[in-house]
């Protein structure tokens, strides 16, 4: 009868270890897709991007862009409106093409670095400029 005892204790308290395992690794779970969903430079399709941004550029120009699920982009750099197509090469990567607009310019892709402490992050394009984000949405 006491093994008995002792089993039945064993398999509860495995059963509570493996009920606090679960809930860690939901938790961590959790955290890394919170992470990966906040974090531009794992993105990695056109509906990852969707949604709405404020851009500074170190010589101080400001923008704004609205990035749309099916790879349209469009917005105002410097007072300049523009529309363009965008695609996503690889994750954390856009590319601007078929630009319309005042603003006249070949292809151009951005890599997108690892968000800031208040969620920003630098992305910078081919030519080495650089742009700080910001989503608005």
């Amino acid at each position: 009868m006491k093994s008995f005892a002792f089993l039945i204790t064993g398999l509860a308290l495995a059963g509570c270890s493996a009920t606090e395992e679960a809930d860690i690794a939901e938790t961590e779970a959790a955290a890394v897709e919170e992470t990966t969903e906040s974090n531009a430079s794992t993105w990695a399709s056109t509906e990852a991007f969707a949604g709405s941004y404020s851009l500074a550029y170190e010589d101080g120009t400001e923008g704004v862009l609205t990035l749309s699920a099916d790879g349209q982009a469009e917005g105002v750099i410097g007072g300049e409106p523009f529309k363009s197509t965008f695609t996503v090469p690889e994750a954390g990567k856009t590319c601007y093409e078929n630009l319309d607009g005042d603003i006249p310019q070949p292809t151009q892709c951005w890599a997108n670095e690892t968000p800031q402490d208040d969620g920003s992050w630098v992305s910078i394009g081919d030519d080495g400029t650089k742009v700080v984000v910001a989503r608005t949405d």
